[in-house]
């Protein structure tokens, strides 16, 4: 399998994860280049701290893929969540539940 596919697949895992464990606002905010670099990656620190223009433009292409998986898995609740809340409501003839029928 190529490298970028793996990566690909990795981004994803990665931002499932996150998805279910942090609030959307903190999810992409907590990937930093060097957490990417050091954790995701396994590379050594001194590659980390050299930042090369190669290693930078694969994290921008990881975390543009993140942001992308985070904003589609953001629509997906909203949308289920708004489904969920028009079916709930679709049996209730009489919104107004404080009052009785016939008053």
């Amino acid at each position: 399998m190529p490298r970028h596919s793996v990566q690909v697949i990795a981004a994803l895992g990665v931002a499932a994860a996150l998805g279910f464990a942090l609030p959307a606002s903190a999810q992409i905010a907590d990937l930093t280049f060097e957490r990417w670099c050091l954790e995701n990656q396994g590379w050594e620190e001194a590659r980390c701290d050299a930042r090369s223009e190669e290693d930078l433009a694969e994290f921008k292409l990881y975390r543009d893929q993140v942001e992308r998986y985070e904003a589609e898995f953001r629509r997906k609740q909203e949308a289920e969540r708004l489904l969920r809340e028009r079916v709930d409501t679709q049996g209730n003839t009489n919104p107004d539940t404080s009052r009785e029928v016939g008053e």
